[in-house]
């Protein structure tokens, strides 16, 4: 297929010589609009040629054009740009087109050009350093190789303990307010609410076949190392009643907090996973 430079070519080509045939431009633009349809040149078009042919001018091609003025994204510029953002990543635009001297229109043309792009940190929970990171790979191996001496027996002994607060009210989520209706029945509307102010802390412990024990902390209480002996108190009676037949031999997974990592579990003599 012709590139539209090729059939623009073309058209003048035709125009000069019915031109020549003594053809009168609306005739013109009717031959054209015949063999090159709707994309052709329109009436203005080719009045404009037709005089410029009667003149006596007989150059179809374009003639060369000086072009837009030399752009401010030279080699140079890129150079110095690339200098700047790596000696300060947190140079706003502002300051790269006083320092450059040149326009935003230029500037990001030189950014996409060198694929920059000013993105947010990501946010995390903590800076992990390198000991920190060695000490989970630890951890995880030795997870890993205990799952392989024993199997899905050491999966089931597992009991995961964590915290959280529980409103005493939660409200309805708006996917649980969805209902069966026909298209031209009405939708029922839902106010927006908050959980409640009123909340109480829970400690949950469970393993993999479903959770044990669910202990709510008394108002105006703390989770400080005695309250949490008296938890485990609660932990191993629970246990031994509900899973009685890993009662001595259940690993308890919990965070690192101060609490937790008291001699409590140590004192109530049970086996605690290291934290990852």
């Amino acid at each position: 297929m012709a590139s539209d430079i090729e059939v623009r070519m073309k058209e003048k080509c035709v125009i000069e010589f019915l031109t020549a045939e003594q053809i009168v431009p609306i005739d013109i633009h009717r031959h054209l609009l015949k063999v090159y349809g709707d994309n052709t040149v329109d009436v203005s078009t080719v009045r404009r040629w037709v005089v410029r042919f009667n003149s006596g001018e007989s150059e179809v091609h374009d003639k060369p054009r000086p072009g837009r003025p030399c752009s401010a994204a030279t080699p140079h510029n890129e150079r110095r740009l690339d200098q700047l953002i790596r000696s300060d990543r947190r140079i706003t635009t502002r300051e790269l087109c006083t320092r450059l001297n040149i326009g935003c229109n230029a500037l990001e043309t030189m950014l996409g050009k060198q694929d920059y792009r000013k993105v947010c940190s990501r946010w995390v929970p903590r800076v992990i350093k390198q000991d920190h990171k060695t000490h989970r790979m630890e951890v995880c191996q030795d997870l890993l190789h205990q799952f392989e001496a024993e199997g899905d027996k050491f999966l089931d002994s597992i009991v995961t303990e964590d915290e959280t607060w529980c409103h005493h009210y939660e409200p309805e989520s708006k996917r649980q307010s969805m209902e069966w209706r026909h298209p031209d029945s009405p939708r029922n509307k839902k106010f927006k609410t908050q959980p409640s102010a009123g909340k109480v802390m829970c400690t949950a412990f469970w393993d993999m076949r479903g959770v044990i024990l669910l202990d709510f902390l008394e108002p105006g209480e703390t989770v400080n190392s005695e309250r949490y002996k008296t938890t485990l108190t609660k932990l191993k009676a629970r246990i031994s009643r509900v899973r009685p037949e890993k009662q001595t031999t259940f690993r308890l997974q919990q965070d690192n907090t101060r609490p937790h990592t008291s001699l409590a579990g140590l004192s109530y003599h049970i086996h605690l996973i290291a934290p990852i």
